[in-house]
């Protein structure tokens, strides 16, 4: 299942795209983020802000000299390992878990 939903802010435009994976796995994107997060279909105490979410990577993806690196800005399992830093990283993870908290659940389809 893929959805789409527009972000818009005063310097960009941002499209959050998920597709739900099996066993609650979700991938998307959120302008220049990506991530992948492991979602249930209730918060839990694992979940962060006990939330349904237990599991999330965010990371940017930078081509420098013809080489694609990707940089994580966010991982959490089952509590934190990295945090996000820059003010972008911070709007970026919380948009996401936003989208990821209030998408529908296995259970819903």
């Amino acid at each position: 299942m893929e959805k789409d939903s527009r972000k818009s802010s005063s310097k960009n435009r941002f499209q959050f795209k998920n597709t739900l994976e099996e066993n609650g796995w979700v991938t998307g994107s959120f302008g220049d983020y990506h991530f992948q997060a492991k979602v249930y279909d209730t918060g839990s105490k694992y979940g962060i802000d006990n939330g349904r979410v237990s599991k999330l990577c965010i990371w940017r993806t930078k081509e420098t000299d013809g080489h694609i690196a990707k940089h994580c800005v966010v991982n959490y399992d089952r509590g934190w390992d990295v945090r996000p830093e820059s003010v972008d990283d911070k709007i970026a993870c919380a948009a996401i878990l936003l989208g990821l908290e209030n998408s529908q659940s296995e259970a819903e389809q």
